[in-house]
């Protein structure tokens, strides 16, 4: 079977700042040449120059928020493309880190639909709760997009720092789950 795409999801983690972290990992991406990437936790003036002299192949897009941490997603120029951000994916809580949908059409006429997510970290409830509420829109978002996909199933892809590490009820440990148990049942994993 012929290649697709070729992508790159990855969380560099407070991405910003220092010439050579942005060097090192712009060099990374560069080598391996992904058709569409996203960047977590990144601040587009850091790395403006960087990717706009290294990989001129590329377009790039980064998310808005009101938080500190962003998707940057680049795509190669020579692939029709759609670039977007979900705010519904932040459950109504606008201070959540942003998401960013990429749809792609090849050469074989139909599209794949990237969704890059960065939910909410740590085990406490209310954060576990974001996150399956994320999943949750997640999931939504691929049922309306097998509505109108041809043959009736989107080609649909979730990637990013799912951040699945579990609920840790601090009064009630009937309720908990580890990271396997939680990324096992969210509707996400499940394609529910």
């Amino acid at each position: 079977m012929a290649k697709l795409f070729s992508f790159a999801s990855w969380n560099v983690e407070q991405f910003r700042g220092k010439r050579e972290r942005v060097d090192r990992v712009v060099g990374l991406l560069a080598e391996h040449d992904p058709d569409v990437f996203a960047i977590f936790e990144v601040k587009g003036r850091d790395v403006f120059s960087a990717l706009m002299s290294r990989m001129p192949s590329h377009s790039f897009t980064i998310t808005e928020s009101t938080g500190p941490i962003e998707i940057l997603v680049g795509v190669r120029r020579s692939i029709p493309s759609f670039v977007t951000q979900r705010d519904e994916l932040q459950s109504k809580v606008r201070s959540l880190r942003p998401r960013a949908l990429a749809t792609l059409r090849h050469d074989n006429g139909q599209d794949y639909v990237f969704l890059f997510l960065h939910p909410k970290s740590f085990e406490a409830p209310r954060d576990w709760g974001l996150r399956d509420d994320m999943f949750a829109h997640a999931a939504s978002l691929k049922r309306k997009l097998d509505k109108v996909a041809r043959p009736g199933r989107a080609n649909f892809i979730v990637m990013g720092d799912l951040n699945t590490m579990g609920l840790n009820a601090p009064w009630n440990n009937k309720s908990d789950l580890d990271a396997d148990e939680e990324l096992a049942s969210s509707k996400i994993a499940c394609g529910r």
